[in-house]
């Protein structure tokens, strides 16, 4: 079992009292700002912060029969639980895990998930940050400034055509990245969108992106077609497949520039694939070619990491 699933089963066990959906996110998510290691990230939402892994981990624990949910006063208010006699002793996580999911329950799971929320948004304003005007309204004074002060940082970020890479990180660090850098617009330069990843397929893709409003387009049209990938892989490396690329799908693709062009004028727009190291991808000759045949497109930025200063600030 994946360690932060362990970690995530000992918090629903040790809990004294049932706990909502709702209320995990916000426990988990505390607990995370107290952690050396990440166990899951989180994204602002409408709804505050969200793990879309945390979700996934819900979802497919239910499907195996380790948790269970009930319901305590209605349909939306569905409370997890282990089912009986599943929880094994090779389940626990390590001690020092242990003891900050008992330290967190001391502290908060006696709150409703509105003071949760609260306490939340205060620590961290930047998962405020997708609130409704309404919701941010009714924050105290400082936290209300330094909500718009993060959008307002957010929204001045370089424009520019960015591109960004899934490799070796999480959906939720996927989706950070890119709403940090105020991208508006994701292109996914992929040949073919389905990925042994679930989570980085079309169609669950579309899904997290909707949850933060961000534009998605699918342009298998400029990716690298699977029979010339293998073929190359087969005896050359990566940069023998770049240079192929290079010299046969660019030219054929002025009409997909303009469209990437038209999308950065709108607003910062990333092109994503899988390679986390852009030299390694078609994404960066592609991106070069949108560069010089539309010149409005003045900057080129590679998302590769939590690497610029500010961002521990928000994180």
């Amino acid at each position: 079992m994946l360690h932060n699933r362990k970690v995530y089963l000992y918090m629903v066990r040790q809990a004294r009292t049932q706990i909502s959906l709702g209320k995990a996110q916000l426990l988990m998510f505390l607990a995370m700002q107290k952690s050396t290691t990440k166990h899951y990230h989180f994204i602002p939402t409408e709804e505050g912060p969200f793990s879309l892994v945390l979700e996934d981990d819900t979802i497919a624990m239910l499907k195996k029969g380790l948790l269970t949910k009930e319901n305590q006063k209605g349909p939306s208010e569905q409370a997890l639980t282990i089912k009986a006699g599943l929880y094994e002793e090779k389940m626990m996580p390590k001690d020092e895990d242990k003891q900050l999911m008992d330290s967190i329950l001391d502290a908060y799971q006696a709150k409703n998930e509105k003071e949760l929320l609260k306490t939340a948004i205060a620590m961290k304003p930047f998962y405020g940050t997708h609130f409704k005007e309404t919701t941010i309204s009714k924050q105290d004074n400082q936290t209300q400034s330094k909500i718009i002060e993060i959008q307002k940082t957010i929204k001045d970020a370089k424009r520019a055509l960015y591109t960004i890479g899934y490799e070796k990180i999480s959906l939720d660090e996927f989706m950070l990245l890119l709403l940090l850098h105020g991208i508006q617009t994701v292109i996914d330069v992929r040949e073919t969108t389905t990925s042994r990843r679930r989570e980085f397929s079309k169609h669950p893709l579309e899904q997290a992106f909707n949850k933060v409003g961000l534009d998605y387009i699918s342009m298998p049209e400029v990716g690298i077609p699977s029979e010339i990938r293998n073929k190359i892989l087969k005896d050359g490396d990566h940069q023998d497949l770049l240079v192929w690329y290079s010299k046969h799908v660019p030219q054929k693709s002025g009409e997909y520039a303009k469209q990437v062009a038209t999308a950065v004028k709108a607003g910062n727009t990333a092109l994503m694939c899988y390679e986390k190291d852009p030299k390694e991808c078609h994404r960066t000759p592609f991106a070069q070619f949108c560069k010089e045949t539309h010149p409005e497109i003045t900057n080129i930025i590679h998302l590769r990491d939590f690497d610029e200063p500010y961002l521990d600030t928000f994180l």
